[in-house]
């Protein structure tokens, strides 16, 4: 599992067969980070309930 906010951190994920999961804190859009193979996009970390779901939900 990698969580990122830029383009080359969900290409390093996907390149090391990790999970991604974007989240918009950066300048990379919603939409930009799930075109480049981020399975699941927050908008924030801040929501910790959210968080954990989005993880189990990606993860075996």
């Amino acid at each position: 599992m990698i969580i990122g906010d830029s383009l080359e951190e969900v290409r390093t994920g996907l390149v090391g067969g990790a999970s991604v999961l974007g989240v918009t804190s950066g300048k990379t859009s919603a939409q930009d980070l799930k075109e480049a193979g981020a399975e699941v996009v927050l908008d924030s970390l801040e929501n910790v309930a959210q968080l954990v779901a989005a993880i189990a939900a990606v993860t075996p």
